[in-house]
């Protein structure tokens, strides 16, 4: 895992497959980052594939982690996990080599149900 304590404030992550800070401090070497895609105050492991337009917040994400494209996390995953598409987690966290299903939302306070399912 790079980058652990030094990603601190807002940054963006730019198209290639290294993780880039505002200072251009190289950080992890990823496997892919889709377009816009923006992180607050994460640590990525190595390996991780990236989709379009997620947005990170808080986060760990341990090495070999595939997020889909349009998922917005505040979680901790494990390594070798598979988030979905359209995802919408925070709070919780993602075993090792986990899967969420696309589309998959936690539950808020006050809403019924369970909408997060893992396989």
């Amino acid at each position: 895992m790079c980058g652990c304590g030094e990603i601190t404030s807002r940054h963006t992550l730019k198209t290639g497959h290294i993780l880039l800070v505002r200072r251009g401090r190289r950080l992890a070497k990823l496997r892919h980052i889709g377009e816009k895609v923006t992180a607050e105050s994460s640590t990525i492991g190595s390996n991780v594939k990236i989709g379009d337009r997620v947005k990170l917040n808080n986060v760990v994400v341990m090495d070999s982690v595939s997020i889909g494209r349009n998922a917005v996390l505040q979680i901790i995953s494990g390594v070798g996990a598979t988030i979905g598409e359209i995802c919408n987690l925070k709070d919780c966290q993602v075993g090792g080599m986990c899967m969420v299903a696309s589309g998959a939302k936690t539950v808020e306070k006050g809403e019924r149900g369970v909408s997060c399912l893992i396989d």
